[in-house]
């Protein structure tokens, strides 16, 4: 990634790429030289059967030059490719963050097209509501086509990027992220002690993606700052001191907890629901996580939120307003004896319906990619 050293958009080409390996195949990583290095990729450096070589974290990822780069007007340090990727390479693995990162880096999108290097694109998330500028519109045309698949990770995120290009992407896939907690059940509905709802929000602090200051200006509403619940915040990231202060200022420092990094399972022995007031996703993993081990969610309609949220059957879908958030938050305090009828609809949801090895299936889809003609 170009903006943090390791995310849930990093989990799926790295366990595909261990399976990969484990299966045969020969695996070269090229990864951006953050430091100190995450216990990520020292696993993956630890790894003798898989060659890991890093570039530089060019200068030019600063904030200002990202911001010209959506418009058009920068373009990001120039790499020199032949150093990492071999020529001969049968399949290039591309992982994105967002869906157009692909556009600030010509260099590459020229080193694969005069190589001819067969390559797949990996796409982990999308901002739903910009217009992109027309040398993105001009790239996906020019360049996703020569892609032998474009994987998304849900079905919205490739709906809004084929508007945003108006193009038509008949060479992608859908596939799912793994998750975490294998082998767990649910888990128990912790009691609602004085009938408080404790209510968690588990994401980077990366308020203008994830909207916690929407959701704390909700949470200063008087329609609902008198009633009873708490807030955890479980993650750490940029906003984290606005965030805190933003807390403060809204008078709700008595409710509102910054708890940081955490065993993400222990938090839910004690929290009762998820909320994510979101204003772009790929598909959340924190979502589908607190799903599987029995947790309603609350969270906006983005991404692939609703390829899994149902609506008053596991959980509640807000939109972006306060009077939403507040809505949900007072239905569940009102409504505490649907928790448990919610938690087991949400387990059922994910262990009937999601893939049991998404690894796998990524990994079949390329094997067939490198077999095409």
């Amino acid at each position: 990634m170009a903006g943090f050293s390791w995310g849930g958009s990093e989990d799926l080409w790295s366990k595909t790429a261990l399976l990969a390996s484990k299966e045969g195949f020969e695996v070269k990583i090229n990864l951006f030289d953050w430091q100190p290095r995450s216990s990520e990729v020292n696993k993956l450096l630890s790894e003798k059967d898989i060659s890991v070589s890093f570039r530089p974290l060019s200068p030019s990822y600063s904030i200002t030059n990202r911001i010209l780069s959506r418009v058009g007007l920068h373009k990001l340090g120039q790499i020199k490719w032949e150093n990492y990727i071999d020529a001969n390479t049968n399949l290039l693995v591309i992982n994105q963050g967002g869906t157009y990162d692909i556009c600030w880096h010509p260099d590459l999108r020229e080193f694969v097209e005069k190589r001819k290097i067969p390559f797949v694109i990996i796409s982990q998330h999308n901002f739903e509501f910009e217009v992109i500028p027309k040398e993105w519109r001009q790239v996906a045309k020019d360049f996703f086509p020569l892609a032998k698949k474009i994987f998304f990770v849900s079905k919205r995120n490739k709906d809004v990027a084929e508007l945003q290009t108006l193009s038509k992407f008949h060479n992608s896939e859908v596939i799912a992220n793994p998750i975490k907690f294998e082998g767990i059940d649910v888990m128990p509905m912790p009691e609602l002690k004085d009938g408080k709802l404790k209510l968690a929000h588990i994401a980077r602090l990366d308020s203008n993606v994830k909207g916690q200051h929407f959701l704390l200006k909700a949470l200063a509403s008087e329609k609902v700052i008198n009633s009873n619940w708490e807030l955890s915040f479980v993650g750490e990231g940029k906003d984290e001191e606005f965030l805190k202060e933003l807390t403060n200022y809204l008078g709700l420092s008595h409710k509102v907890f910054f708890l940081g990094k955490q065993n993400v399972l222990n938090v839910w022995q004690d929290h009762h629901v998820l909320i994510l007031p979101s204003f772009s996703e790929g598909t959340p993993l924190t979502l589908l996580e607190a799903m599987k081990i029995g947790r309603p969610c609350i969270a906006t309609d983005v991404g692939g939120v609703t390829e899994w949220l149902d609506d008053k059957v596991n959980g509640l879908i807000i939109n972006h307003t306060e009077n939403s958030i507040v809505e949900a938050i007072n239905y569940f305090i009102s409504n505490t004896d649907h928790l448990i009828e919610m938690a087991i609809q949400a387990s059922t949801k994910i262990n009937q319906c999601y893939p049991k090895s998404p690894m796998k299936n990524l990994l079949t889809s390329l094997e067939a990619c490198i077999n095409q003609k």
